[in-house]
């Protein structure tokens, strides 16, 4: 199965129409206009049901016997279960920690340096 992107759906900053992940993780969304920003809200809520359709199909071909979610807790467990075979956890790094402990108050670095680890993108 091929996996389509969820593409922006206009151009921002001179760039083409570019992935929603590339805007999110390059763009600050401070810089849009309301008008704008409400137009990327209501796209991107619009393409919930695509990409649960897409996650759906995805995970039958591997599990052909798994039933539509209907969003029942009961119905989620299948694709939990399922996910879990797709992640793989490897360490932070001494930068990634470093960072998320500058993010957040001091109160909580107790709670960010313990969990050392994070969700592969790969």
């Amino acid at each position: 199965m091929s996996y389509s992107l969820m593409i922006a759906p206009f151009d921002f900053a001179n760039h083409k129409k570019i992935a929603a992940q590339q805007f999110f993780d390059n763009y600050a969304f401070f810089e849009l206009t309301p008008k704008r920003a409400k137009e990327y809200f209501l796209w991107f809520k619009d393409e919930i049901s695509n990409r649960i359709t897409m996650l759906w199909e995805y995970m039958k071909e591997e599990r052909p016997e798994s039933q539509p979610f209907d969003y029942s807790p009961e119905s989620l467990i299948p694709l939990w279960d399922w996910y879990e075979t797709k992640i793989k956890q490897v360490p932070k790094t001494r930068k990634e920690i470093v960072y998320s402990v500058s993010k957040y108050p001091k109160w909580m670095e107790e709670n960010i340096r313990s969990g050392w680890r994070r969700i592969s993108e790969k």
